[in-house]
């Protein structure tokens, strides 16, 4: 018997009659039967009418059960014998994986961002491919559907990538660059506001971004179709939350740089394939899984192209952040310290 599917079988003596006996197969009764029609043809309707519910493994079972009919056998018999060929779904968890915590809450407001992170967590902890699970310092909910994934909440899954864990912002990440020399760090933050591009849509004076990013975005199957996205937003801060911001380190007085933001309209194009993908999978092996939560195998071949996608848009975040960088150093005639 294949995991994840119980079938009860009624022992004695069984009535002729198809009415007499049914069996409940899923959310269906269906009739026992000794004897079947081998001139009538079983089509989907048939097999729905069983309780079978419709899936890719449709046009085998349909095969495989008119073969059954032309060979004499009865209802009964085909519906075992279709029973068996049913995929094994993964259920969620009855119970949630326990997880860690280091969110404090001091006042009626945190505690009221605390309890509606916990909730949050504790139905995604149900989710079958996590393994472990955390809160952060910096935790807040960051969606309405039941088990939609905290900010400042982490998890670790096991052969399954989940896109909306990392959600359209692919990489949302923050650069700094230390500058060798001391320039007055309004002068800096006025370069970089001539130089940048804030706002929707791409630089009025694109930036090349570097050869082999190109290259290998041309060249991924999920990325290809993005690749003049890619270029158009190259070395953008793009709105929101996205920032400059230029100070001095505590440590040694130096001015810095530091830029936030993403990976941009590649990024989100990214998410979004990878979210219909993961919601086909999942639909098919996790039925019960919510649609926000539904994950590509990562041992697979989409799997893998997709983590060499998310790869390659990491690299294209990190040069795109350093690409505004130099632009600004190059106003000033600056030179880089380090950089991280």
């Amino acid at each position: 018997m294949r995991p994840g599917r119980q079938f009860v079988r009624i022992l004695g003596d069984i009535p002729s009659r198809r009415s007499a006996w049914p069996r409940r197969f899923g959310a269906a009764l269906v009739p026992w039967a000794e004897t079947g029609n081998s001139t009538v043809t079983i089509g989907g309707a048939a097999l729905i009418g069983w309780g079978f519910t419709p899936g890719d493994y449709f046009p085998d079972a349909i095969r495989e059960a008119n073969r059954l009919r032309s060979a004499g056998a009865t209802d009964r018999e085909i519906i075992d014998a279709v029973a068996e060929m049913v995929p094994a779904t993964i259920p969620m968890r009855t119970v949630p994986l326990p997880y860690g915590i280091f969110l404090d809450a001091n006042d009626a407001v945190e505690r009221d961002n605390a309890a509606k992170v916990f909730a949050h967590m504790d139905e995604l902890m149900r989710v079958p491919t996590i393994r472990a699970g955390v809160i952060m310092p910096d935790a807040c909910p960051s969606g309405r559907e039941p088990g939609t994934i905290p900010v400042g909440g982490a998890v670790a899954c096991e052969d399954a990538i989940h896109p909306g864990f990392h959600s359209a912002d692919i990489c949302c990440s923050v650069a700094i660059t230390v500058l060798a020399v001391e320039p007055d760090p309004r002068a800096v933050l006025d370069a970089v506001q001539a130089v940048c591009h804030f706002g929707p849509g791409g630089r009025p004076d694109p930036v090349e971004m570097p050869a082999e990013i190109g290259a290998r975005i041309d060249a991924n199957l999920f990325l290809a179709s993005f690749a003049s996205r890619a270029a158009r937003d190259f070395a953008t801060q793009g709105d929101g939350n996205h920032f400059a911001y230029v100070g001095r380190l505590a440590s040694s007085g130096q001015t810095a740089l530091v830029t936030h933001h993403g990976s941009r309209g590649l990024g989100a194009q990214l998410y979004t394939k990878g979210m219909a993908l993961a919601k086909r999978h999942t639909a098919k092996v996790a039925p019960t899984v919510p649609p926000h939560n539904a994950w590509i195998k990562a041992d697979s071949e989409n799997g893998r192209i997709y983590w060499e996608a998310l790869q390659i848009v990491r690299q294209w975040t990190r040069a795109s952040h350093y690409a505004i960088h130099d632009l600004a150093l190059g106003r000033l005639g600056a030179c880089v310290a380090d950089r991280f």
